[in-house]
């Protein structure tokens, strides 16, 4: 039986709720016209829109109320916010297709995910979905190749200035690159889907192996199968401890447009990957928060992980307050340690995220040749003892704030 859904804690809170989809149910347009005809306060509905990245998905909705039940003011501005995603996303699709069309010319295959690959596996349409950047799939033999690629399109990593040295290990830990150029949405190139530091062992390269051809705004592109994009939204969902509903919404969609998905295939890849509680966890939220059809046999199986559930209501509580600012996946957390279901998993999770460098630590010193190995204990050093030490002498009015 389906779970009975918790309510928000505002009348705004259950419109944001309520329009976090792509097609409204009855109950969804109910609480839609209860909203309006109850006076709610719509600029604190497009606040929380916004903070939980569902503005535009709002935005869709709202233009269905009829025209008595919306304020002209507010009417005009939905359709200026859809009519405006509508044109930036389309633009930043030519981007992709660029991307992809000079990749191939090299002889690089690319697979797109994420964006506006997610938007059309979970939306059905680019246009309702926001997104920041654009991911990219790139096997990690080809990776040197495809940055001379991207350099050459006017694009920049963030990590230039680093050695040689220093850059391959960045790309150990990193598992991606992050690449700028103006007047264009920043690119990742991905030969892993979270840091090192996350301890995930879902491989990009077999997401590659089996992607499929799929339609993406008029253009047929190879794209992560149904049963992939699953696992690599409730990564994403994990890593960024699900504090935006977008990212719930993103796996109720690609379950409610994907209803052939082998969720027997889906849970063998998450289990061999040890990110299955992870799937799970994202399951269990879709099916709280937004009525993700789950077949009765799968809730089963997320009931059945004692870890998800005490973790599913602690972060669907937090999902419905205010969205707040993710913590680090480079820090330690309890939610890091909850959320692997093995042990080996967890011990992998601690000593990396506390012994691997980043970037500003590289950026710090140059050590070179056989020094690089005491980049450890530089990362050690100024996270826990020197920049720990700097806040405190800060607290305590020793230092001058900046």
């Amino acid at each position: 039986m389906p779970q009975l859904r918790p309510e928000p804690p505002s009348l705004e809170s259950a419109v944001v709720f309520a329009t976090a989809r792509r097609e409204l149910g009855e109950a969804d347009r109910a609480v839609l016209l209860s909203a309006s005809a109850r006076g709610v306060d719509w600029t604190a509905v497009v606040r929380g829109a916004l903070a939980h990245g569902t503005g535009t998905l709002l935005c869709h909705h709202l233009l269905t109320l009829p025209s008595d039940k919306l304020p002209a003011a507010m009417h005009a501005a939905a359709e200026a916010v859809v009519a405006g995603r509508r044109a930036a996303n389309a633009a930043v699709v030519e981007q992709l297709f660029g991307l992809l069309d000079a990749l191939e010319t090299a002889g690089i295959e690319a697979v797109p995910f994420k964006g506006p690959a997610l938007a059309a596996e979970a939306f059905g349409d680019i246009a309702l979905r926001e997104f920041r950047d654009l991911d990219l799939l790139i096997d990690e033999a080809a990776i040197d190749a495809a940055m001379t690629v991207l350099r050459h399109l006017g694009y920049r990593s963030q990590a230039e200035g680093l050695s040689p040295q220093q850059m391959a290990a960045y790309y150990r830990y990193n598992g991606q690159d992050i690449l700028f150029r103006d007047g264009s949405l920043p690119v990742e190139p991905h030969w892993a889907f979270a840091p090192s530091t996350f301890s995930v062992h879902f491989r990009a390269a077999d997401v590659m192996r089996r992607a499929q051809p799929a339609p993406l705004a008029g253009r047929m592109l190879r794209l992560p199968t149904p049963e992939d994009a699953v696992i690599i939204a409730a990564v994403h969902g994990a890593k960024e401890r699900w504090h935006r509903l977008l990212w719930v919404a993103d796996m109720a969609g690609l379950i409610q447009r994907h209803p052939a998905i082998d969720w027997d295939v889906a849970l063998r890849r998450a289990t061999s990957a040890g990110v299955r509680r992870m799937m799970l966890l994202g399951l269990a939220l879709a099916d709280d928060l937004l009525g993700a059809p789950l077949p009765d046999e799968l809730r089963r199986v997320v009931a059945a992980d004692t870890g998800v559930t005490a973790l599913r209501s602690e972060l669907r509580m937090a999902v419905q307050g205010a969205a707040a600012p993710s913590h680090s996946i480079f820090r330690l957390s309890r939610f890091g340690w909850r959320v692997r279901e093995r042990w080996a998993d967890r011990l992998r999770y601690v000593v990396a995220t506390t012994t691997t460098a980043r970037l500003h630590h590289y950026r710090m010193f140059e050590l070179a040749g056989p020094l690089a190995v005491a980049y450890p204990g530089v990362k050690l050093a100024h996270d826990y003892v020197a920049a720990p030490l700097w806040s405190a002498l800060k607290a305590l009015g020793l230092v001058r704030r900046e």
